[in-house]
């Protein structure tokens, strides 16, 4: 699991869906509140990492916001396949 990306999105998104996975990822994050950052153990062979086999990973939040998580405005639900 070092190794792994993490992208969260509803239960009702086709992960299998390029298209509609980007949708959620663009419709539904917002840097400041949905990016989690963590620094780990990388692969020895990536060499974009500033130490030796230590990297950071990258979570994103796409799901859908509740009320409860200081969400202002009303996003309007479209239909990424139309």
């Amino acid at each position: 699991m070092m190794f792994a990306k993490y992208l969260v999105v509803d239960d009702d998104v086709n992960i299998h869906n390029t298209s509609e996975v980007l949708f959620r990822l663009c419709a539904n994050t917002d840097p400041q509140r949905d990016l989690i950052f963590t620094k780990r153990p990388a692969d020895v062979l990536d060499h974009a990492t500033s130490e030796v086999a230590i990297g950071t990973k990258l979570g994103i939040d796409a799901t859908r916001k509740l009320a409860g998580e200081g969400i202002q405005k009303i996003v309007a639900s479209v239909d990424p396949n139309e």
